[in-house]
């Protein structure tokens, strides 16, 4: 998974991706039940085939939103969102969006009034020629000109309905704000996620962790930029902020 567990009621359930060698892989949600002085899986509840990289949080009304990177084409590009309203045994798509987001990790959240939002990386054709960088291809072994660049991260509010995205709002542009990194390649801000937090203030808040890095740290062994590293980034939401 890649967010945090939710409480419900004694257990915990957490987005998972699970599978064997027969049957392959899929996304979904695992409840986990404390037995003496461990915390045990009990059950797993599917929700999307051949998809991984998974998060869940629960919505101000009580249901549950689960969101997946998507697996094989033609939804690794898209955003999806699940919602369940019995607890987790049953789920419906309600939100699915094609080709918006970058072939990346992509997480669901929930700001500290309780809005949920989606945050991956923007849809964008790579523009700019760099050695360090190696271009992608399809399964036919075609050019991806697209959809595979992680420069630009942005958050995605859910409507009211939970039935759409509202217009996005672009959290960090890496070239926009640092120009084009030392290495001649790329920048990378990825892997977001979102958890609501008391600090020392008392006061509820809501962080976004994610990863900045050049393409070329992990392709040519190029040592660490000024700008690499775990950044940590607040979340202003416009409502009042909710105890977890």
């Amino acid at each position: 998974g890649m967010a945090v567990a939710i409480p419900d009621g004694e257990d915990l359930l957490m987005a998972f991706t699970a599978g064997n060698p027969d049957a392959g892989f899929g996304a979904g949600v695992m409840r986990w039940r404390r037995s003496g002085e461990d915390w045990r899986p009990v059950s797993f509840v599917p929700i999307a085939p051949s998809s991984r990289e998974a998060s869940l949080i629960r919505d101000l009304d009580g249901s549950m939103l689960f969101c997946t990177r998507g697996g094989p084409e033609p939804d690794y590009n898209d955003i999806r969102v699940w919602r369940s309203t019995d607890g987790g045994e049953t789920w419906a798509k309600v939100i699915h969006v094609r080709g918006v987001v970058s072939s990346a990790p992509i997480t669901l959240n929930r700001a500290a009034d309780g809005t949920p939002y989606i945050a991956a990386n923007l849809y964008e054709v790579f523009v700019h020629p760099a050695d360090g960088v190696k271009m992608k291809v399809d399964a036919e072994g075609q050019l991806r000109g697209g959809g595979w660049t992680r420069k630009t991260l942005c958050i995605w509010p859910l409507n009211e309905e939970r039935s759409g995205l509202l217009t996005p709002i672009i959290a960090r542009d890496c070239r926009g704000e640092w120009g084009p990194p030392p290495g001649g390649s790329t920048w990378r801000i990825d892997h977001p996620s979102g958890t609501t937090v008391k600090l020392g203030d008392g006061q509820w808040h809501h962080i976004l962790g994610v990863r900045v890095v050049e393409y070329a740290e992990l392709t040519h062994a190029m040592g660490p930029t000024p700008q690499t590293g775990a950044y940590l980034e607040e979340m202003i939401s416009v409502g009042g902020p909710i105890p977890a």
